[in-house]
């Protein structure tokens, strides 16, 4: 009787576990594309209701936004009144991560190869930086540069063959639901480490990197055992029934003046203080402390495929935009090469919006490193944050080309 019991226990746990997790069954992402400034503010304010998600903020040229199905009546009497240009780009959001869970399952066995077909959990991904660690003992080792707020090791690669070079440190998956960004993270390691092409791994040489792949361990674990799409970090917010800050608002520099929610619930949401959340103090005591050799900053997002540079506080251009827009164009050019995949290159603020807090803008504004990059990643809305796993490869292989030239780049004009 006993065992009979344990058994119908553990089923309804494993079916409330399951029911636990957030499903997007009938959530359509459309593309709106206003007319003037006064749709764009439209727009903005139902962004702040509950059901809609702006997958990318309001800019000149469109928006993309994801409406659940208890919202859609209300956002088609929306689009109706104020004659709002929109288009479907995802039919389904639920479809998608289904298809995107058939493929990656797989890739958790224990002791399956870690390759660049599929998206892998935290653990996975740490265990492969021991690996390479053992693999190239003379030039790689793993570094820890603090927890999370659920306790999780915050861990990167550290790369050197010479001593005293200049230092690069790059950052993936501060925003939870991006997984192409630490994907890419990990190939760019990978070509650091080992490349084909003689002169990517001569030049690469020269550098002393430091790559973190997931800096928000808590929210990119979160993904992938209860909602997919959750973007912020995992730390209960005083007084709300929302949880998490948005980790790119976080850091102490223009904190919360454009661009940034103090709504908790916000996606966007810049915390109750700068640095509120142990992954952005983590990451920023350890940037300070490489700040005497660090060269280039570089941080990955998805989507867009942008490039872009500081400021996103303010349309005042840095005091080397010129350099950074030629940097940034020599960068998109070499990108675009290898598969005829078409990056747009300049200052946050002037190409998409006001945003204030990022980590770019602070190392540039704070830490006063010049050479300060966020790459927004593929696509350009198609399939927005759930891109498939089988062009994390070509995603790899085209950033790879494209670092070569913002290395050179930034190396002609005496950097």
């Amino acid at each position: 009787m006993k065992s009979i019991i344990c058994v119908l226990l553990l089923t309804t746990s494993a079916i409330w576990i399951e029911a636990k997790r957030e499903r997007y069954d009938e959530y359509t992402v459309y593309r709106i594309k206003p007319k003037n400034e006064a749709q764009m503010k439209l727009i903005d304010e139902l962004g702040k209701n509950e059901g809609v998600d702006l997958w990318t903020k309001v800019r000149q040229s469109y928006v993309d936004i994801m409406i659940s199905p208890k919202q859609k009546q209300r956002f088609h009497e929306f689009v109706e009144k104020h004659d709002l240009d929109i288009s479907v780009f995802i039919e389904n959001g639920q479809k998608l991560i289904d298809d995107e869970v058939k493929v990656n399952k797989p890739n958790h066995r224990i002791g399956l190869e870690f390759n660049f077909l599929y998206y892998y959990r935290l653990d996975v991904i740490y265990r492969h930086l021991y690996k390479l660690e053992a693999q190239y003992p003379d030039i790689a080792k793993v570094v820890t540069i603090g927890k999370s707020y659920e306790g999780r090791k915050i861990k990167g690669l550290h790369i050197s063959r010479k001593q005293n070079t200049r230092t690069i440190i790059i950052e993936g998956g501060i925003h939870a639901r991006e997984w192409i960004a630490p994907a890419t993270t990990m190939f760019i390691l990978s070509r650091v480490l080992n490349n084909s092409n003689l002169n990517q791994q001569n030049l690469f040489d020269e550098f002393n990197w430091y790559i973190f792949p997931v800096v928000n361990p808590d929210g990119y674990e979160y993904t992938h055992t209860t909602d997919r799409l959750w973007r912020k970090t995992r730390q209960p917010n005083n007084g709300s029934r929302c949880f998490g800050t948005d980790g790119n608002r976080n850091f102490d520099f223009h904190w919360r003046e454009i661009g940034v929610s103090s709504d908790p619930c916000s996606e966007t949401y810049g915390g109750p203080s700068a640095f509120s959340e142990p992954e952005t103090r983590a990451l920023s005591d350890f940037i300070k402390s490489q700040k005497d050799n660090l060269w280039m900053y570089v941080a990955f997002h998805s989507y867009s495929q942008l490039l872009l540079f500081p400021y996103g506080y303010t349309s005042e251009h840095a005091e080397n935009n010129d350099d950074l827009q030629s940097i940034g164009n020599a960068a998109s050019m070499a990108l675009f090469t290898r598969f005829n995949t078409s990056y747009v290159v300049g200052s946050v603020y002037e190409t998409i919006y006001g945003a204030s807090g990022s980590s770019m803008d602070w190392v540039l504004g704070v830490v006063k490193t010049p050479l300060s990059f966020t790459y927004e990643l593929r696509d350009k809305g198609r399939f927005g944050f759930l891109l498939p796993s089988n062009q994390i490869t070509p995603c790899g292989k085209e950033i790879v080309d494209s670092f070569e030239a913002l290395i050179s780049q930034a190396e002609k004009l005496g950097y």
